[in-house]
């Protein structure tokens, strides 16, 4: 009589040595907010609770390269290699999307680079697994099938994703993704300002202004809306008034990001205090653009308990926002611009703590 040896391949690999090991897998959670501006992402290894979580963030910048180029990464940017293909992702990168659809390479691309900050380099016994909340547009959420889309267009459809990030190389496969509405971690991290109040919920990010209207945290899909009145209009504002300002001598973008970020335009190294009026100008203006577009959906921000502003874009408009007579009920979040990572990282934990 002939004994069959059955022999279970699942969780199994061939080493270096040729010896059939038995894979580890190891569980990864983060909350993922890959904005047209910058990308954010707090995450962690399951079984590792003494450390801190993992916070990384960069520009949603990228640039390709041949094959065999020797650009080296500098500053915040990441050098990498994804499917043959030599990119540079980050504070160096020189194309960014102004579409509202992130179903593109480059929002991949900086998905998976922030996820290999969380990770060891490649362990041919080990097997990473991540389960993530991501954060989604208003006009993804709102649609079933984009929905579906962009989750597997994120996760590789849920097959293993090979990528060499700064000469290191990294292997994981994305079992799960949780999609929440981007601006929706405020309500996780500043329930105060939601439960048993009408609350207007006004998320100004890198291309889209996003507002939602919430009733004691809940909130309907058709109670979202969304408009390309993000950075992007603040930074043509800002152009225009320092245009005025130096007699019809214009500036480019980068230049207009720099003297949003400054408080002014510099000259030989100092703040011009003449400047700064027309960047407050352009903010006053920028705020005016974004109220008057609420009020065309309908919506009376004098009904609300609570006006919550998030989103990075709304951290330079402090003073227009508190100076505002109609607006003394409005809230501007402290480091808002990470409100949607930390409130779906809470999130993220919350649902996926117990597969460790």
């Amino acid at each position: 009589m002939i004994t069959l040896e059955v022999i279970d391949n699942e969780n199994k690999s061939i080493n270096s040595e040729g010896v059939n090991k038995k894979m580890i897998k190891k569980k990864y959670i983060c909350a993922l907010d890959i904005g047209k501006f910058a990308v954010k992402m707090i995450g962690r290894d399951l079984d590792n609770d003494k450390d801190e979580p993992v916070q990384i963030t960069f520009r949603t910048k990228y640039d390709d390269f041949k094959i065999g180029d020797t650009d080296e990464a500098t500053g915040n940017s990441y050098k990498l290699v994804y499917e043959g293909e030599k990119f540079l992702v980050g504070d160096n990168g020189v194309k960014k999307s102004n579409n509202t659809s992130k179903t593109e390479k480059l929002h991949k691309l900086c998905a998976y680079v922030a996820i290999s900050n969380m990770l060891k380099e490649n362990n041919e016994e080990q097997e990473n697994e991540i389960y993530m909340f991501l954060a989604c547009p208003i006009t993804t959420l709102k649609n079933d099938k984009l929905k579906e889309e962009y989750k597997s267009f994120i996760a590789n459809d849920y097959k293993p994703i090979e990528i060499c990030v700064n000469n290191k190389n990294y292997k994981f496969t994305i079992k799960k993704i949780v999609i929440k509405a981007e601006g929706s971690g405020v309500i996780i991290t500043e329930p105060k300002h939601f439960e048993n109040k009408k609350t207007l919920v006004v998320d100004i990010g890198g291309l889209n202004l996003t507002v939602s209207t919430y009733n004691n945290f809940s909130c309907k899909i058709d109670d979202r809306f969304i408009s390309e009145k993000g950075t992007n209009k603040l930074l043509i504002d800002i152009i225009n008034q320092i245009s005025i300002y130096r007699n019809g001598n214009t500036i480019n973008e980068d230049s207009a990001l720099k003297i949003l970020e400054d408080g002014g335009m510099k000259s030989k190294g100092e703040i011009d205090e003449n400047s700064i009026v027309y960047l407050d100008n352009a903010k006053e203006i920028f705020l005016n653009d974004i109220l008057d577009t609420i009020k065309s959906w309908g919506i009376d921000i004098d009904l609300y308990d609570r006006i919550v502003f998030v989103g990075g874009t709304s951290q330079h408009l402090d003073k227009q926002i508190s100076e505002k007579e109609n607006l003394s009920h409005a809230v501007l979040i402290k480091n808002s611009n990470w409100t949607t990572a930390e409130g779906l990282y809470t999130l993220a934990y919350a649902k996926f703590k117990d597969l460790k």
